[in-house]
């Protein structure tokens, strides 16, 4: 709850809530991309992953099982669901053949989490120089398969009526650089904390505040400007309907 008689701005107490570790930062009003997708695993046994290290496919198999959810979830949030099966697919198989070398200095998870995003971040800079050349901007907010571990994240639609802020909140964050997108799923949908992010991203912790403060930024404004095209948009069918109720007998020929 903000304190009493603080008349500071929403998303300035909002903000300094979430750094508090309180309430998701907020967008206008709208709660952020909330955590989703299965909880962070434990530390694996150390014995299964010495075996999976060496190439034992059953403890492979069960090291990796609840990750995989995990590297989908972040892919569909960075790059949208048409592109996240394949390219989660590549980042496990990236997980697989790095696993050898994994040497424990950050936990598995952050590692493999690491590993995911570092494929997205590639997939989206390349995709933006292909994009240079005439190719179609990437969206997050075409129509996904069901989505089991988004119960309302970053990926949930609006449905009917006229709150469609989930939706445009979605298409904002495809408007977004792949860095602040990065931030934003990291920290407000992953929910990881700074020196978790500062490792995923190999960032100072420093780098990750001030960096997560103008993703937020970005993101408002970018949601704040298709909110407006929005409205614009429903003014002018507004106006269309109502001018054609208001011409009934146009294209009959007239009574006498």
């Amino acid at each position: 709850m903000p304190r009493t008689g603080d008349n500071r701005p929403e998303g300035e107490r909002a903000r300094e809530n979430r750094d508090a570790g309180a309430m998701p930062a907020r967008v206008n009003g709208q709660a952020a991309p909330g955590p989703s997708g299965p909880p962070e695993a434990p530390r694996p046994d150390p014995a299964v992953l010495k075996r999976a290290k060496a190439g034992d496919r059953d403890a492979l198999a069960a090291l990796l099982e609840p990750e995989t959810a995990r590297i989908h979830a972040i892919c569909v949030r960075m790059v949208g669901p048409a592109e996240a099966r394949d390219l989660a697919q590549d980042a496990l198989v990236k997980v697989i053949r790095g696993l050898p070398s994994f040497d424990g200095r950050s936990q598995l998870s952050t590692w493999i989490t690491r590993v995911a995003m570092n494929a997205c971040l590639s997939w989206l800079r390349a995709e933006g120089r292909a994009r240079t050349s005439g190719k179609r901007p990437v969206s997050l907010d075409s129509e996904p398969a069901a989505e089991p571990h988004d119960p309302g994240g970053v990926q949930s639609r609006a449905g009917g009526g006229a709150d469609t802020r989930p939706r445009l909140v979605v298409a904002a964050l495809g408007q977004l650089s792949p860095e602040h997108r990065a931030i934003l799923v990291l920290r407000d949908v992953r929910d990881l904390d700074y020196e978790q992010i500062a490792g995923v991203l190999d960032l100072a912790s420093g780098t990750v505040k001030s960096r997560l403060f103008r993703a937020r930024a970005a993101l408002r404004k970018e949601v704040e400007r298709l909110e407006g095209e929005a409205r614009a948009e429903a003014t002018e069918a507004s106006a269309k309907r109502k001018a054609s109720t208001e011409r009934p007998g146009e294209g009959q020929e007239p009574t006498t």
